[in-house]
């Protein structure tokens, strides 16, 4: 040190301080880098770095910069955990005037706070260490990564000062782990020491061709053993870093007016020429050798040796050698190899240029190479005619304004542009790529719109697109970084072969399920795989838009050729929702697509206020999803709730009703009972969507629909309409698990024989999100098909095996305990087996991890009811999973064995979901939500020893020796009414109770009775809520069929022995809800208290048909006031009425209206969209008609001749009163009515006949109008006219037709003469209703029939006339109008 210091005489104590704080510094971490140091000692290293840094700042020899201070490379990375920039030769005012303009450029970010702090170090790159050609600053405490701007071959191992820094910050990505960062060099370091390397040490330059020259020298067809090239050329195309096979490389091309000649990079020591290198960048490589690639037929290399070096220079060389002058060839045949190749040389001349210009036709798109990328972001905004287009190569600088998702290489350029990196691997997972940094693209593909999930303008790299970075960012950016084979977005892609618009879809799916079902049903690490059976739904296989990728042809043939040369608009056309975002949609669809026009029938103009407003009241919207231009996807997890009666899909946004069918055995379709769905991770593409609009208005008239201050109040019922085979399912629950590893054993043959010693295996796995995917099993009408992976099979296998070892050693029933005990042999067997197994699926799974890359050792289980995340009231809920599963600090643990008990039963009848004064242990008296169900006990209590799910139903849970079925009631109250939307009629389930051994918990309750008394009800079980209910197969010949009958809406109409309570089937065709019920108020806001969805004082008919006749219909009046809102009651759905009313009214009419244990269950969904059948009712005879009655149908054709009109009544009333409306004003005068508004009305009465029989025929106001025959203005002129008046009337008395005003009116006398008249006596066809009535017997109708005498000519005929039809006009036609 004191030589040094020797050289420091004037140096104040200040000064001296600085200096041994330097050379201990050096000392320490410089000297022990002996890799680099060049035998220079500690001294003049030292002295080496004063000099320097006095150079750098420019002041006097004997001033130092003494407010910095020299840091270690250690010291930087583990203290330094902030960002900050050092500039050694910048003052204050100069780095204050750099902080205003980087903060100028984003002004969301700061700018870099400054650090005075000395860095020196050695440039490398390690070649022994890594093989990625990363730049790294190495001191003797340890290396750090940089990024250098522009860095030369010539500063590679060498001592350099860094005067100008950035250093960035990386936090720690796990426990345990260092925290990283990394440095980038804003200005180029300064040598403290001569080079030890020259680039051309042996003279190479003297031997330096030039790129023509060298092409022809790979189109030798002689090979050229031994000899090494030293070729100058301009860089043209720059590739990436690859790494294939354990092996990185890069190519870069050289060129020279036409002629190309590509490069190989391979050697380790080698690979920080990627750095160094760089588009028009003018340079010399010496010792290269020709290669051919095998994947490359057909073409040759020149690939970079040991030997070779690399140098940039600034103009060309001089002199360039020829290539024989570097072979050294004089001989003739030599030369007539050259003249051969330069003929060659000159076709293939000929042939690129005619490739290059038909290329160039090809390949026009909207935009030329030049076009300013301003010009381009000024496009329309609207999407092209044609699917695919064509994209354009062009170089482009910018600034990144944003990053969209660092995992999927996506940023934003200028705040309008967007750039995709996927294709091309970055280099240290594009750390430099931070907002604020400029950067130079080159050969990079132009793309218009092709996704809406970016800017429309997109730029997108390939492997021969070249990015480079020159200039740093200046602000404080975060950095994400994130390995290829960490990136769910980059493994799809590469696995897919995906184009880059299913790409972009892609990333915009991951991010929507990130935020929607992480974590609390997916696991980050399940991502991936949810994302690429997703993938499959909405892309099949074979039509991702991609193409296979050959590197080399991608970064070196001409002309080019890439995935990205292509692209499609838009693909997969359809959007994926959130649960959120479909009830803003619907919510806003719902009430623009309201026009109150619509939902009133064409007596509308006739109607008072009284009529018009209740048809008002309620209507629905349906659409369906395939309908829209773009189809919307829903992702969510089926789940149930115990405050309604519908299975709800959930997302993190929130949950939607759903109305979900099944499709039986053949073509029919019942309600879904399958409890395996519950907490599926499920898409739904195929669905409707219901709207039903609720409208509380006081219109006066029709006339007065297009005013809006007469809607007082209006609000809407969201849900969607789904069947189950429909529906995929991305991530299984454990019980879907379950079956689908049952029916794999099955399928494959390895399934044991069900018998009285078998146990059931539960699958381990927990609810959805955990399966990692099960090999071919799939529900047979229930679960599509997908592509996955087999470590679902293994979880199931696994769970299996456990099981079996869990399970109660002979199978005992629960009451008398005779059990068989199963022997030795057949337990050893069955454990040989599972071993089998156990070995077979090892080596299964050990393949799969293989080919998925899946690096992670353990398995973890999702359980979304322990999600901390959770946040629901519903979270005190039991969880519907396997009690075996636990989460243990992110393995799969199978914790102790939970003893249970069960039973298996099948539904008979199920009551409706109401509010009952019933008592809940746990819970305060009062109105509680609750159902009952009447089933049949299929066998005896049996004991596990662990929950057996939905295994399949085995011998000794069923009833055995004939012994007869035992009924009983089960109670389901408070949270258990969760089970209500899938306890389904003839369904059978098991009942478990975990946690318990004790069989009496699961027997039911009798009342206590007295000596010589008969009980005739059930014993009564009420359901816990930590009780599961499975469903399984319906056991073949077991038991008797369910007792409650189902009939038809015929059968309801024309039974005289049906009871008073009914179950029946029918085809809902119109809904209309009634009048508002008084006194109901209280007890629904009690409900609404309770959370329950209650629709307030809501009381509807239904006009039901049958499904068989649709010519027969009935009424059904149910009251929705005092039960949970029941969804799905639409015209076109199928419903099953369980235990309804059957009554008759005054007028003989049957109806059905609901009790308070009603049930309504949608057991079929209608068409979207349509809510009447099109096809045209029967035509109909009169006299067979009258015989017949509502047998033959309600609703008919009849072709008959108008005998006259009996009766016609033309009036105007008060819309509010319904008085005569006479001269605009109401006639009422007590009290007195002000109302303004009046209605017309007409009614007539007409007697028609077939020659069958006759029938009167009632025609209200819009018929009246064409059985008079009076053309529109002809209707509109009577009306004007009977206004005056207020009301009119004519009939018939005896053979005349007579009024009861003046006879002399001359509007009575036109009226008169009118009814009898030709041109109303006329043959039409007539489409009337028949009114519904209790039916007689045939006997009865003939007795009815009357005498009639019948003269024609000089004879009378006596004959029986059946009594006339009354029937109601809904439609009259034209007789040659309606053939």
């Amino acid at each position: 040190m004191d030589s040094f210091l020797s050289e420091f005489e004037e140096a104040s104590k200040t000064e001296l301080r600085w200096l041994r704080e330097l050379y201990q510094y050096v000392e320490d971490t410089l000297c022990t880098v002996t890799v680099h140091n060049a035998g220079y000692s500690a001294a003049q290293l030292a002295l080496a770095v004063v000099r320097r840094v006095q150079r750098a700042v420019g002041t006097k020899p004997a001033m130092l910069p003494l407010g910095y201070r020299l840091v270690s490379v250690l010291e930087l990375v583990t203290r330094q955990h902030t960002f900050c920039c050092s500039h050694l030769i910048w003052t204050t005012t100069e780095h204050r005037e750099w902080t205003k303009e980087s903060e100028g450029v984003l002004s969301n970010y700061k700018a870099l706070s400054p650090a005075y702090l000395l860095l020196i170090g050695f440039l490398t790159d390690e070649p022994g260490v890594t093989c990625d050609g990363t730049w790294k600053v190495v001191d003797g405490s340890g290396s750090v990564t940089c990024e250098i701007l522009n860095p030369s071959p010539e500063w590679h191992g060498q001592l350099m000062l860094f005067p100008s820094w950035n250093y960035i910050p990386q936090h720690a990505s796990g426990q345990g782990q260092e925290p990283k960062g990394y440095l980038e060099m804003s200005a180029s370091p300064l040598p403290l020491v001569p080079s030890p390397r020259a680039f051309d040490p042996g003279g190479s330059l003297s031997k330096l061709m030039g790129t023509k020259e060298a092409a022809k020298v790979m189109r030798l067809r002689e090979r050229q053993r031994g000899i090494r090239l030293h070729v100058f050329g301009q860089v043209c195309t720059v590739g990436p870093l690859l790494e294939i096979g354990e092996k990185s490389f890069f190519c870069l091309c050289l060129k020279e007016e036409d002629s190309r000649v590509p490069v190989l990079v391979m050697d380790p020591g080698c690979l920080y020429w990627r750095q160094c290198v760089h588009v028009a960048a003018l340079v010399c490589v010496s010792a290269l050798r020709v290669c051919r690639l095998r994947e490359w037929l057909g073409h040759k290399v020149l690939c970079a040796t040991p030997e070779s070096r690399v140098q940039i220079l600034k103009e060309p060389p001089a002199t360039l050698l020829t290539w024989e002058e570097v072979l050294g060839s004089k001989t003739g045949s030599e030369r007539r190899q050259r003249k051969k190749t330069e003929t060659d040389t000159q076709t293939e001349s000929q042939t690129q240029a005619e490739t290059d210009t038909q290329t160039e036709t090809d390949t026009q798109t909207e935009m030329d190479t030049h076009t300013d990328m301003q010009t381009v972001t000024a496009l329309p905004q609207t999407f092209p005619v044609a699917k695919t287009k064509i994209s354009k190569i062009i170089t482009y600088k910018g600034v990144v304004s944003k990053v969209l998702n660092t995992e999927a290489g996506l940023y934003e350029i200028d705040g309008k542009v967007g750039l995709c990196l996927a294709y091309q691997p970055l280099l240290r997972g594009g750390h430099s790529l931070r907002p604020g940094a400029e950067i130079e693209l080159h050969d990079v593909h132009f793309l218009y719109r092709p996704s809406p999930h970016t800017p429309p303008t997109m730029l997108c790299a390939c492997l021969r697109s070249s990015i480079r970075v020159i200039a740093f960012s200046r602000l404080e950016t975060e950095v994400t970084s994130c390995r290829p084979r960490d990136s769910a977005a980059l493994c799809l892609l590469l696995e897919r072969n995906l184009g880059l618009s299913q790409y972009l879809w892609l990333c915009h799916c991951l991010s929507a399920l990130r935020e929607r079902l992480c974590p609390r049903w997916v696991r980050e690490g399940r991502l991936r795989a949810v994302a690429g059976r997703l993938l499959s739904c909405v892309v099949p296989s074979g039509q991702e838009g991609g193409r296979p990728r050959e590197i080399y042809r991608e970064m070196l043939e001409e002309p080019h050729c890439c995935p990205l040369s292509e692209y499609s608009v838009d693909s997969p056309s359809c959007e994926l929702l959130s649960v959120r975002d479909l009830r803003s949609w619907m919510e806003a669809e719902c009430w623009e697509s309201l026009s109150l026009q619509s939902l009133l029938p064409l007596s509308a103009p006739y109607m008072t206020r009284a009529e018009l407003n209740p048809l008002l009241a309620w209507s629905v919207h349906v659409l369906s999803a395939g309908s829209r231009p773009k189809p919307k996807v829903l992702v969510g997890v089926l789940q149930v709730s115990g405050r309604g009666p519908c299975i709800r899909l959930e997302d993190k946004t929130g949950a939607m009703d759903c109305v979900i069918v099944e499709k039986r055995e053949g073509h029919s379709y019942c309600a879904a009972y399958d409890t395996a769905w519950l907490d599926c991770l499920v898409c739904i593409q195929r669905y409707a969507l219901v709207m039903e609009r609720f409208l509380k208005t006081d219109f006066p008239a029709w006339t007065h629909l297009d005013q809006e201050r007469y809607i007082t109040h209006r609000h809407s019922r969201l849900y969607i309409q789904l069947c189950l085979d429909d529906v995929t399912v991305l991530s299984p629950s454990a019980a879907m698990a379950k079956f689908r590893s049952v029916s794999e054993r099955e399928k494959s043959g390895e399934g044991e024989k069900q018998g009285g010693e078998a146990a059931p295996r539960p699958n381990a796995d927990g609810p959805g999100g955990s399966w990692e995917g099960t090999q071919g099993s799939e529900r047979s009408g229930h679960i599509r098909q997908e592509r996955e992976g087999g470590e679902g099979a293994r979880l199931g296998q696994s769970a299996e095996r456990s099981h079996e070892q869990a399970t109660e050693g002979p199978a005992l029933s629960a009451q008398t305990g005779n059990g068989s005990k199963p022997s030795l042999n057949r337990a050893a067997r069955r454990t040989r087996q599972g071993e089998e197994r156990t070995a077979t699926h090892s080596k299964r799974a050990r393949k799969d991890d293989k080919e998925d890359d899946l690096k992670s050792k353990t398995q973890t289980v999702e359980d979304k009811h322990e999600s901390s995340g959770s946040g629901e009231s519903e979270a005190h809920r039991p969880p519907l999973i396997d009690p075996a599963s636990s989460l243990t600090s992110g393995r799969l643990k199978v914790t102790a064995a939970v003893p249970c008990v069960s039973v298996v039963f099948r539904a008979e009848s199920k009551e409706g979901l109401a509010f009952r004064n019933v008592q809940v242990s746990e819970g305060d008296p009062g109105l509680s939500l609750c159902f009952g169900v009447s089933a049949v006990l299929l066998g005896e209590v049996q004991r596990w020893r662990q929950d057996p799910k939905n295994c399949p139903l085995e011998q000794r849970e069923t009833t055995k020796g004939g012994a007869p079925n035992d009924r009983v009631e089960l109670q389901f109250v408070g949270d258990c009414v969760r089970w209500y939307p899938l306890l389904q009629l003839g369904s059978v389930y098991r009942m478990v109770a975990p946690h318990t051994e004790d069989p009496g918990v699961l027997i039911g309750c009798s009342v206590p009775v007295q000596s010589g008394a008969r009980l005739h009800g059930a014993p009564t079980i009420v359901v816990q809520p930590r009780w599961h209910l499975h469903t399984l197969p319906l056991p073949q010949g077991n038991g008797p069929g369910v007792e409650q009958k189902v009939m038809s809406v015929s059968e309801v109409l024309c039974s005289s022995t049906a009871s008073s309570l009914v179950t029946f089937e029918g085809v809902i065709c119109k809904r209309i809800p009634l009048l508002e019920e008084k006194g109901k108020a209280t007890v629904q806001s009690e409900l609404k208290e309770k959370g329950v969805d209650v629709e307030q004082t809501l009381n509807i008919r239904l006009t039901v048909q049958d499904r068989m006749s649709p010519g027969q219909s009935m009424q059904v009046y149910i009251d929705l006031s005092q039960r949970p809102y029941t969804p799905g009651l639409i015209p076109g759905a199928t419903v099953l009425f369980q235990t309804f009313q059957r009554k008759v009214s005054q007028i003989r009419c049957v109806y059905c209206r609901s009790v308070p244990i009603s049930c309504v269950t949608v057991t079929a969904l209608g068409q979207a969209g349509s809510t009447e059948s099109g096809t045209p009712p029967p035509i109909m005879h009169l006299g067979e008609w009258a015989l017949n009655g509502a047998q033959y149908g309600s609703l008919a054709r009849v072709r008959a001749h108008v005998a006259c009109v009996l009766f016609l009544q033309l009036r105007w009333v008060c819309s509010l009163c319904t008085s005569v409306f006479k001269k605009d004003a109401c006639t009422r005068n007590y009290p007195p009515c002000t109302s303004t508004t009046g209605v017309f009305q007409a009614a007539a009465k007409a007697v028609v006949e077939d020659g069958t029989a006759e029938a009167q025929v009632w025609f209200s106001s819009q018929s009246v109008s064409h059985l008079l025959a009076l053309s529109a203005t002809e209707w509109e002129g009577l009306q004007r006219l009977v206004r005056v008046r207020g009301h009119l009337r004519v009939y018939h008395r005896g053979r005349s037709v007579v009024s009861d005003g003046d006879s002399e009116d001359p509007l009575l006398q036109y009226l008169s003469y009118l009814c009898v008249c030709a041109a109303v006596c006329r043959s039409v066809t007539l489409t009337c209703q028949l009114q519904l009535r209790a039916q007689s017997s045939a006997a009865q109708r003939h007795e009815n029939t009357q005498l009639k005498r019948l003269t024609r000519g000089d004879r009378e005929f006596i004959t029986k006339i059946p009594a006339p039809l009354q029937l109601q006009c809904t439609e009259l036609r034209e007789w040659e109008n309606s053939m």
